[in-house]
């Protein structure tokens, strides 16, 4: 189990550890990757990482061991009121909620934000998709309420 500390933390390395959890927190996402290593009983204690991940997507469910972005994700809140869709031209994507929404971005799978809207304060959003390429990309919803939606789609 990982314990999560905000601000400036130091620990006393615990020798029979070799994963250490890594959370970064930025207003109001956050980003989560892991690393493994080997710790030497030296002085000044050192770590030798062999293995690590970290992931760019906001709020993305990144797991231990985990170094792909997995394409096909579940969302993250149960949420039947919140519909999100291509529209039938494909030039956006739709995002429909009874939800007060704040936020919606579109992430492609290498994890680059490739279009935001903010400050939206309605149940309704469209994202223009024009001139983007077909694929795979995640959308995230946030809501005025601080809860999150996240749906993979594929234009």
């Amino acid at each position: 189990m990982l314990t999560w500390h905000t601000g400036a933390y130091y620990w006393n390395w615990d020798w029979n550890i070799e994963r250490l959890g890594i959370k970064y927190s930025s207003n109001t996402d956050t980003y989560y990757g892991w690393l493994h290593g080997i710790a030497l009983a030296e002085y000044p204690p050192k770590l030798i990482v062999d293995k690590f991940a970290f992931c760019k997507i906001a709020n993305y469910p990144f797991l231990w061991g985990q170094t792909e972005i997995i394409t096909s994700i579940a969302s993250q809140e149960s949420n039947d009121s919140t519909v999100v869709y291509v529209s039938d031209s494909g030039s956006g994507v739709v995002v429909q909620s009874s939800k007060t929404i704040t936020n919606v971005s579109l992430t492609n799978i290498q994890g680059v934000v490739v279009s935001s809207q903010s400050y939206i304060n309605s149940g309704n959003a469209t994202i223009s998709t024009a001139g983007f390429a077909h694929g795979t990309y995640i959308v995230q919803v946030k809501f005025s309420d601080g809860g999150v939606f996240t749906k993979q789609i594929g234009l």
